[in-house]
């Protein structure tokens, strides 16, 4: 079904700013100054939440800020260390020795190996480039990167949204391509030929300036009946399936 969206204005009830309808949510998930929001830490024990406009201050003074990074190191520590009771767990059911208490004790905490520079404002989401061995990064300002995977160079640096870029996508279904949503004020899909990162095509995702949130492309079917979807979720509540050559919508769900 299609999605059809009023043209009214609203109030936002946290910070009193009037918008029209289909406004209120790319305003609430990205600049409400008054939206209550959690620490981004919380998933490793913060309990702080409060209005977006509080956050910087916060981190200030976050404990869970300051011991990031070995809070952090520490949680892959004990991930890998899981990972290996697990699988001597299973070793034993199968009647087999088992991965030893040695390599166990011998799970060391992941090292740091490359740092890559260059973005000016937070980056938002990563996508490996398996066909040309690179990876692409993306940021608030609307920016685009590439970088090969061997070394820190930085390969293209394009202005690829009028706004945030909310996600990267790539599948070696579709091995030139690579998949970028924006946010408000550019609220669209576009798809990137990866051998010079010009776009190949641009899709304004709902049609209601609501952001892009997820990506994920696809091919099935053989022969003759072999079919090429991208398929969308954005702000609207609407999942969207989009014809990889041509860029029309296919159907809204």
């Amino acid at each position: 079904t299609a999605y059809h969206e009023t043209e009214k204005f609203v109030t936002c009830s946290f910070c009193g700013r009037e918008m029209l309808h289909q406004f209120q949510a790319p305003h609430l998930s990205i600049s409400c100054p008054k939206y209550r929001i959690p620490c981004p830490h919380s998933r490793i024990g913060c309990g702080w939440s409060g209005a977006r406009l509080e956050l910087v201050s916060h981190l200030k003074g976050c404990n869970y800020e300051k011991l990031r990074e070995s809070l952090y190191a520490t949680t892959s520590e004990l991930q890998s260390i899981q990972s290996l009771l697990v699988a001597e767990s299973a070793s034993k059911a199968k009647g087999n020795v088992g991965v030893s208490n040695r390599s166990v004790l011998a799970a060391q905490t992941p090292q740091l190996v490359k740092v890559f520079k260059g973005h000016k404002t937070p980056v938002t989401a990563l996508a490996g480039i398996a066909s040309r061995k690179q990876f692409a990064s993306c940021d608030r300002s609307g920016i685009i990167k590439t970088w090969t995977l061997e070394g820190e160079e930085e390969m293209d640096h394009i202005r690829a949204h009028g706004g945030e870029v909310l996600c990267l996508h790539y599948t070696t279904d579709f091995p030139s391509k690579i998949f970028s949503g924006g946010a408000y004020p550019d609220d669209t899909i576009k798809i990137w030929d990866c051998s010079d990162f010009h776009c190949d095509r641009s899709m304004l995702g709902g049609g209601q300036n609501f952001a892009i949130n997820a990506l994920a492309g696809m091919r099935h079917g053989v022969g003759a009946s072999e079919v090429t979807r991208l398929y969308s979720g954005d702000d609207s509540a609407v999942l969207r399936s989009w014809d990889v050559e041509t860029g029309a919508c296919i159907a809204s769900i």
